[in-house]
C-alpha cells in the first residue's frame, strides 16, 4: 500500500536535492571541489537517489502512519495502519470504523450464550469487542451502546 507514495516522495526529495546540486554546480564545478573520477560521481548520483529512498521509507512507514483517501471540506477519510485500538483511543469526536458481521453481535466465540450467533476472535470485530470489554464495558452494555 505505501509502495506507491514512497516512489513518489523519494523522487520528490531526490529532485529537490539534484535541483540544489544544480545550482551549486553553477557556481563551482567538480573540479573546484577536487572531484574528477567519472565513478566518484555515478557513486553520488546513486547515493542521493538511495539516500532519498531510505528517508522516504522512513518518513511514510514511521513518521506519516495514515493515507488520505478523499477528502472533501473539513470532512476527509483517513486510511491508518498500526494498533488500530490505540489509534482509536487518540481519536476524538471521530469516527472510526472496523468491519462487522451484519448483525452486530457483541459474542465472541468463548462467550457462547444461548446458541446466539457468534463472533471469532481472530477477526477485527472480535478483537474490537474484547477491547471494549476490557475497558469495562460488557456484552450487553456495548449491545445497547450500538442499538442507541
Amino acid at each position: 500500500m505505501n509502495i506507491i507514495p514512497i516512489f513518489k516522495q523519494t523522487i520528490l526529495l531526490s529532485g529537490s536535492i539534484f535541483s540544489a546540486l544544480t545550482i551549486v554546480l553553477s557556481f563551482i564545478t567538480w573540479e573546484d571541489m577536487k572531484i574528477e573520477n567519472i565513478w566518484i560521481k555515478i557513486f553520488i548520483l546513486f547515493g542521493i537517489i538511495l539516500s532519498s529512498f531510505l528517508i522516504s521509507l522512513v518518513f511514510i512507514v514511521v513518521v506519516l502512519k495514515n493515507k488520505k483517501l478523499w477528502a472533501n471540506g473539513k470532512n476527509k477519510v483517513l486510511a491508518f495502519y498500526g494498533d488500530l485500538f490505540k489509534i482509536t483511543d487518540k481519536q476524538e469526536k471521530k469516527i472510526v470504523v472496523i468491519p462487522v458481521n451484519d448483525t452486530f453481535e457483541t459474542i465472541v466465540d468463548d462467550d457462547l450464550v444461548q446458541d446466539k450467533p457468534l463472533v471469532s476472535l481472530t477477526t477485527i470485530h472480535g478483537q474490537w469487542i474484547k477491547y471494549m470489554n476490557s475497558k469495562g464495558i460488557d456484552s450487553k452494555t456495548l449491545s445497547t451502546m450500538i442499538s442507541e
